[in-house]
């Protein structure tokens, strides 16, 4: 196998990552529209505002190293996406715990 077809196979597997991903966390943004929607919680706007801040963290960490060509920037960019993704997860997951606490609550 040479160098170009293993980068090719790196290429094809993070595409295809990506791009599973993406459909992942758009299904939960609509979700999470949906929810609110029907029930305006403080922690149904936890949920939205985590999917919503996931995949600006997923678009800002697929577009930037595109825009520059310094490896150090694109380092520092990385460590603050990877930071501000599980910031945006850790929301989301707080958002949910309190949902669900509130319907298990609610509904005994």
């Amino acid at each position: 196998m040479d160098e170009f077809t293993i980068v090719n196979d790196y290429m094809i597997s993070f595409t295809v990552g990506t791009i599973l991903n993406s459909i992942a966390q758009l299904i939960v943004l609509i979700a999470s529209i949906i929810l609110i929607n029907k029930v305006k919680k403080p922690a149904t706007y936890l949920i939205l505002f985590g999917a919503i801040l996931k995949i600006i963290m997923t678009v800002v960490g697929v577009v930037f190293p595109f825009l520059t060509k310094e490896p150090e920037s694109i380092l520092n960019i990385q460590g603050i996406i990877s930071i501000l993704t599980g910031m945006s997860l850790l929301i989301f997951a707080i958002g949910f715990v309190l949902y669900s606490t509130q319907m298990i609550k609610q509904n005994t």
